[in-house]
């Protein structure tokens, strides 16, 4: 007994020596990332909280960072919490490069989509990246063509009623639908029901609609960090439902199809297209293994979740800058025309030919990028150009600064496509334009998405005339998505 009483006493002692060192360990960095980094002027206590701002002034803030500290800079979240922002290309290609997993806030969807391709790190993003990658290959992104098409068709007659009338009205509230509608389509193709018609009458569009709002609430009131405090509020309580929804729906659609693939075999797949649940359904790894009810549920959450307001936002931010400069907007038309001056919907030929049009988007994407930030936290020591980042670091790729940054690209608050010209695009750094991220983790549905904006950006231009409502407060909010505060208030006209 009094052996290993010796024993115990002796793992206890290593164990809180262990502690007391780990701590040690990490004061000494906060004060080395306190006093030898740069950064802004920070309070003792709320750190940079008070100076960093929101909405506009925030985006305005982060420019004006990028000019200042030229390699990163530190940010202080409170006295504890620091984050640092990489403003180096050549650090920002590191990192990217790199499989480091998601930085802890992204933690607050997990509820949600679970440990799919998103969140997942190590080898299990290694073999989900794998198994996942045939999703997205171009057979499969034509199929789903003729339904972006249809989408468009039900949001243009929508939309013809506000031409009529002459008004003005907030464009993201029909986009989000549009871009959730196409997802759904092509997510489980047997989906009947349209959003844009139901709205929020459809409990799986309403859960989808409200969930992915709850976030970057979340984000916003440090208490709610705190899971507990989280699941006790009636904001945590909501999520939580909304949660139920969603999963009981992919749950019944998962049951049904692979029920009917094992009664049928492949001739329940004999439809117009294969979506996305057929192929995670089928897919394999090396060793013929397939994916379990969960891990499919998993992808499907988060196939919705990264597909549908990123890709509003892009659509939505695409369509005020053709607004907001009418010479460029003319210039896509003048385009789109060409192709469709015999048909209705545009083909999968076509969209290499949208070239303008797709310039345009990019150079939308640079000004507004739909995701404006991306955070990794280190699994290993860093060290850059002298700079030490200790392992469990936050670091953030703040795309928004990234994109505005000058000494990348000149003149960066004029809205100019031609920087994405094929001659012109030759010279860019391939780090340089991240809307999609870049390096191995980059978003794998980045075709899917450019795809769906030149279909949707043709049909609108092709029917309307698209103008900036004159009293449109153009404020943005930087969350997860790059949201307008007042929404983008646009103007349609019949052609």
């Amino acid at each position: 007994m009094s052996y290993f009483l010796l024993v115990l006493c002796a793992l206890l002692i290593v164990w809180f020596a262990r502690m007391i060192l780990g701590h040690v360990k990490w004061w000494r960095y906060l004060w080395y990332l306190r006093t030898s980094l740069p950064g802004p002027p920070r309070h003792w206590l709320l750190g940079n909280i008070p100076t960093l701002g929101t909405g506009e002034v925030s985006v305005h803030n982060t420019i004006r960072y990028f000019k200042d500290y030229p390699d990163l800079y530190v940010l202080f979240f409170g006295p504890f919490r620091p984050g640092i922002v990489l403003t180096n290309i050549e650090y920002i290609r590191t990192i990217l490069k790199s499989t480091e997993p998601k930085s802890p806030n992204y933690l607050f969807l997990f509820d949600w989509i679970g440990d799919g391709l998103l969140l997942s790190s190590g080898d299990k993003w290694f073999k989900r990246r794998k198994m996942l990658t045939p999703a997205f290959h171009f057979d499969i992104l034509k199929s789903y063509v003729p339904v972006v098409n249809d989408v468009s068709h039900v949001l243009l007659d929508i939309w013809q009623e506000h031409a009529d009338k002459g008004t003005s009205f907030n464009v993201f509230d029909y986009i989000s639908l549009f871009t959730l509608d196409v997802l759904l389509r092509c997510a489980f193709s047997d989906h009947s029901s349209s959003c844009l018609a139901e709205k929020d009458n459809n409990p799986y569009v309403k859960a989808v609609h409200g969930i992915s709002q709850i976030p970057r609430q979340r984000f916003r009131f440090l208490p709610y960090h705190i899971n507990w405090i989280f699941k006790l509020s009636p904001m945590g309580r909501r999520f939580h439902q909304y949660v139920r929804v969603l999963h009981e729906y992919s749950e019944k659609a998962i049951g049904k199809r692979r029920k009917q693939l094992l009664e049928e075999g492949s001739a329940s797949l004999s439809k117009k297209y294969v979506d996305f649940l057929d192929i995670l359904l089928s897919a394999k790894d090396e060793d013929g293994n397939g994916l379990t009810d969960v891990e499919i549920r998993e992808e499907v959450n988060t196939f919705m979740f990264e597909g549908h307001d990123t890709t509003a936002s892009g659509l939505c931010w695409t369509l005020y800058c053709l607004a907001k400069y009418p010479e460029h907007q003319e210039k896509c038309r003048s385009e789109v025309k060409e192709l469709l001056s015999n048909k209705d919907d545009v083909t999968w030929e076509d969209l290499n030919k949208l070239v303008y049009t797709s310039m345009c988007i990019k150079e939308s994407m640079r000004m507004y990028p739909p995701v404006p930030l991306y955070s990794r936290q280190l699994s290993q020591d860093y060290t850059l150009d002298g700079y030490k980042l200790q392992k469990g670091s936050v670091v953030t790729v703040n795309v928004n600064g990234h994109h505005h940054n000058p000494r990348i690209w000149p003149d960066p608050e004029k809205f100019d496509p031609q920087r994405f010209s094929a001659e012109n695009a030759k010279t860019h750094d391939s780090f340089a334009f991240i809307p999609f991220s870049a390096g191995p983790r980059n978003c794998i549905g980045q075709n899917f998405a450019m795809n769906e904006m030149k279909i949707a950006i043709a049909h609108i231009i092709n029917r309307f005339r698209i103008e900036v409502d004159p009293l449109q407060k153009t404020e943005r909010v930087v969350a997860l998505i790059l949201r307008a505060k007042y929404g983008i208030l646009l103007k349609l006209s019949s052609l």
